[in-house]
């Protein structure tokens, strides 16, 4: 964010979340300056009620298993930027549905948050791209759909229709 930022006076970064190194982060903010254009949130009732206030989302994870705060913030219609790590090249398609840095990169991950800045209309079409992509993959329905014919798969059974009755 800082070196975004030190070219763009109208940027401004919103943390949610807490947890331990939040004493740090927030240090870390003063030092650098930028106390009046960051604001912790701490921890959200209601993330989706934050989504709307955002342009954009970036998590720089260095782990990350699956990436569900991604799809929400995509299912919101938000532009994501994410470190390819984890589950994360499964919920974003880099440069179609977000884009992708490597993690420990922040020259990279500074230069995907100026690219998305510079070009808002291409960032639209890929939060656009993006919603569809949650709304056709990762809604319950769908994942419930998969995971069974999933188990159905492992166990060698056919997808046919679901019974309730036991057998005995």
């Amino acid at each position: 964010f800082a070196r975004t930022a030190a070219t763009r006076p109208r940027l401004r970064l919103l943390v949610v979340g807490d947890g331990a190194e939040r004493p740090a982060l927030e240090a870390r903010v003063t030092s650098l300056g930028l106390r009046d254009r960051v604001r912790f949130l701490g921890a959200v009732a209601n993330v989706r009620d934050v989504y709307p206030a955002f342009d954009l989302l970036v998590q720089g994870s260095h782990y990350e298993a699956f990436g569900l705060v991604l799809l929400e913030a995509m299912a919101c219609g938000c532009l994501v930027i994410a470190t390819r790590v984890g589950g994360v090249p499964e919920v974003i398609e880099d440069g179609v549905t977000g884009c992708l840095v490597p993690p420990g990169d922040p020259d990279r991950l500074a230069a995907a948050l100026a690219t998305a800045l510079d070009r808002p209309e291409h960032g639209r079409e890929l939060a656009r791209a993006a919603r569809l992509r949650v709304s056709e993959r990762f809604t319950l329905s769908r994942v419930v759909d998969r995971r069974e014919s999933l188990y159905r798969e492992v166990h060698g059974e056919t997808a046919g229709p679901r019974t309730s009755a036991a057998r005995g």
